[in-house]
């Protein structure tokens, strides 16, 4: 098997940044500077469509709209790079549960997928973004190489930014075509097996193996490995199994801030760590109209949310400033 090609972008930043959404929020300027602040000089921004079927090629897509250009520019304006990342939303399901039964359904699917993709692949390269994600947690669908690497090139016919497309966690050894992308992207809900009070010292013992395979998995590939969503509830016991977004427990916000930290302890000076999104983060309007007690992934106005300011200035300093 010969060598994997050089990348058309190098991963030449580590991302240090959180992922918002387009659900019934506004980011304005004033959140991208409380960003900043917090240290963080990346953004993730996550625009929808709407799958009705995971056995359905259908895909109701949208197009950009200029709300979604004035905020990569208020984001720019506030010093952060943008990764485009667009997702397909499948109401009573789940993106990975994606499968046709048939050829015919298989191309109808890819056709509507790639036009998709190639609509927010435009927009990427019309208004500077940074990465552009061509798809996150499509576990059902990686059997079909060609037709990624198809649209993978047709993305970089249009977009000339760095690629990157988002595993499941558990899934990051199946993916055939990371020698298409710029970096290994990793949705990275790594299940913490941890006893007791899951102090920090027991948190950094579970990433070790983790960290070990992953590098091992970038040296492969000659690839560095983005985490493209992280993150936890501040919940007893959520990081047993941190991608469920339904778990019901106690409320331990120290449990989340501890996670960050190890977290970022253990990854954020390894030289082939292409850096973090953590999932996810609200505009200061949407927070206020949610209300107090809400026990999401978000650490806004939770010790998790000082984690990250201390490391932001720690890395700040570092840097000179």
């Amino acid at each position: 098997m010969p060598p994997p090609r050089t990348p058309a972008q190098p991963w030449s930043f580590v991302a240090q940044g959180v992922s918002g959404k387009d659900h019934l929020q506004r980011f304005d300027r004033a959140d991208f500077d409380l960003l900043h602040g917090l240290g963080a000089r990346d953004f993730a921004y996550v625009p929808f469509a709407i799958m009705p079927d995971p056995v359905g090629p259908e895909i109701r897509a949208r197009a950009p709209e200029p709300r979604e250009r004035e905020l990569v520019e208020q984001a720019h304006a506030a010093g952060l790079r943008v990764l485009l990342k667009p997702h397909l939303w499948i109401d009573q399901s789940w993106h990975g549960a994606v499968a046709m039964g048939s050829e015919a359904d298989w191309r109808s699917f890819f056709t509507t997928y790639t036009a998709f993709m190639f609509a927010w692949a435009r927009f990427a390269a019309e208004n500077d973004v940074s990465a552009l994600c061509v798809g996150t947690e499509l576990d059902g669908t990686l059997s079909r190489e060609r037709e990624w690497r198809e649209l993978i090139a047709a993305v970089r016919a249009v977009y000339p930014g760095r690629l990157v497309y988002a595993a499941h966690w558990d899934r990051i050894e199946d993916v055939p075509f990371w020698d298409a992308l710029d970096a290994i992207g990793v949705n990275a809900y790594f299940p913490l097996d941890v006893r007791g009070d899951a102090t920090l010292d027991a948190l950094l013992a579970a990433w070790r193996p983790i960290c070990a395979d992953l590098e091992r998995l970038s040296d492969r590939h000659a690839r560095p490995i983005v985490f493209t969503e992280i993150g936890y509830r501040p919940l007893v016991g959520a990081l047993a199994r941190p991608w469920k977004a339904d778990a019901v427990g106690e409320l331990d916000l120290q449990l989340q801030a501890r996670a960050y930290e190890a977290a970022l302890t253990t990854f954020e000076d390894q030289s082939w760590f292409g850096g973090l999104y953590w999932w996810e983060w609200f505009s200061e309007s949407f927070r206020a109209r949610s209300g107090p007690g809400w026990c999401g992934y978000s650490p806004q106005g939770n010790p998790a949310e000082d984690v990250l300011r201390a490391h932001g200035s720690a890395r700040s300093a570092k840097q000179g400033g």
